[in-house]
């Protein structure tokens, strides 16, 4: 805060400041212009209820400046000082500083007003700067410098404004999935690039959320704050595809069995628990018994069939899904294979894509489909109703009967979940995740 109180003190200011090289930083006025004479002129803009040593301003007194340092939520505004005027007056104070706000608070002079504590600036020293902070972004601030006599009467200059910069947020649907850029504070017209981009191959990007499908995107900004979201989809866990077929469950079922490339191929056959494909599947095989189906040696209830241990699901080192696909896949649980019954459309087709009978699974709830090949089954060294019949392994065993455990049948009469057939023959397995 300055305060010109005495004469000789300003004019030796005056003659420091004059033999002083700084920097000019911003200022508005004319230097040509004269100083109004106070005593005819009055500014519109002063507090009519004068004090004592009054003393009549002028507009040509103080000046506001520009604005620098534009963000968001803040902004340094500049005011000028015309300090040859003010030195002839005696047993006055004068401060000054800077009124902002809403056009209809600083109109009524309302607004805050904020008095300077910084030096003067500027080629001739008369200018100076207030810091503005915590202001609600994406607007425009209203402001004008003014001086303030004895503590009591301001004297105002003229009105100006800034827009503050506008905020563009943009985040990802999920970061698991994919990285996004482009948030920032930008001033009006200028133009961002948005990009998105996907964590790896398992992913992609869809669009974003207001619907646009270009990445990198360009956008012009606007007078207001947005945020854009991008859609990132999933398409593969672990670099194997799946399909999400809006099940209120929120499992994702794969495109394909397990050793196969293609939906209509029909990949490799496991026996119940195990994890590798074999020549030859029977119980003197069957890696969790010796060699009957009376000798069990792990998931069994009853000891009727061998070594109780009471495991009634897959672990999930025995399980093929995840054995052979590793990431989040297993093998589905009895009920999940119900829910799937449940909640989609059966269709058999002879010929999917032409070349393999199955059924066509179609959701309900969203109409995305996937296909299970009727893959037959093995046992002993020979493969079996391929072509006609599918049988899908879960990861549940039958309770009841611990030799044996849950999977789906079909053919094209129908489908069904069944108990029966024994751990030991190979079939096909279809790999889930949430």
């Amino acid at each position: 805060m300055k305060k010109l109180n005495f004469l000789a003190a300003v004019c030796c200011m005056v003659a420091v400041f004059t033999a002083m090289s700084i920097t000019f930083v911003s200022c508005k006025k004319d230097k040509t212009d004269e100083p109004k004479d106070p005593t005819t002129e009055q500014n519109d803009g002063e507090n009519k209820d004068n004090p004592d040593n009054d003393v009549t301003p002028s507009f040509a007194w103080i000046t506001t400046g520009g604005a620098t340092d534009v963000t968001y939520s803040s902004v340094t505004l500049w005011g000028q000082i015309n300090t040859d005027t003010l030195v002839s007056f005696n047993n006055v104070q004068w401060d000054w500083g800077i009124e902002y706000g809403y056009k209809e608070e600083i109109l009524s002079h309302r607004a805050t007003k904020t008095i300077c504590t910084s030096d003067l600036q500027g080629v001739n020293t008369d200018e100076y700067s207030v810091a503005c902070t915590g202001l609600s972004g994406d607007t425009i601030i209203y402001y004008n410098a003014y001086l303030l006599q004895n503590k009591v009467k301001y004297i105002f200059g003229e009105m100006d404004s800034v827009y503050l910069l506008s905020r563009i947020t943009v985040n990802s649907n999920n970061d698991n999935y994919g990285t996004v850029s482009g948030s920032g504070d930008y001033a009006l017209g200028t133009e961002v690039a948005l990009t998105a981009t996907p964590q790896s191959n398992d992913f992609y990007f869809e669009q974003w959320s207001d619907g646009n499908t270009e990445n990198p995107r360009t956008l012009t900004v606007k007078e207001k704050n947005a945020t854009y979201t991008a859609i990132f989809v999933k398409i593969a866990e672990n670099g194997h595809e799946f399909i999400d077929l809006g099940l209120p469950s929120g499992l994702k079922w794969a495109a394909c069995n397990v050793g196969a490339t293609k939906p209509e191929e029909y990949g490799n056959y496991f026996a119940w628990g195990e994890t590798e494909t074999k020549s030859n599947y029977s119980w003197s095989t069957y890696k969790w018994c010796n060699g009957s189906s009376s000798t069990l040696t792990k998931y069994n209830t009853s000891s009727s069939y061998g070594t109780v241990d009471n495991k009634t699901v897959l672990e999930l080192a025995d399980d093929a899904d995840r054995a052979n696909w590793g990431g989040q896949w297993r093998m589905p649980t009895d009920g999940e294979w119900a829910e799937l019954l449940d909640e989609c459309t059966w269709e058999w087709k002879n010929a999917y894509k032409g070349t393999t009978a199955g059924y066509l699974v179609t959701s309900k709830i969203n109409g995305n489909s996937i296909f299970l090949p009727a893959a037959g089954y093995r046992n002993y060294d020979g493969l079996y109703d391929a072509g006609s019949s599918g049988y899908y392994w879960s990861s549940s065993l039958n309770t009841g009967i611990p030799n044996d455990a849950w999977f789906v049948n079909f053919d094209s009469d129908g489908v069904g979940r069944q108990d029966g057939g024994g751990r030991y023959c190979g079939r096909s397995v279809r790999p889930v995740f949430k």
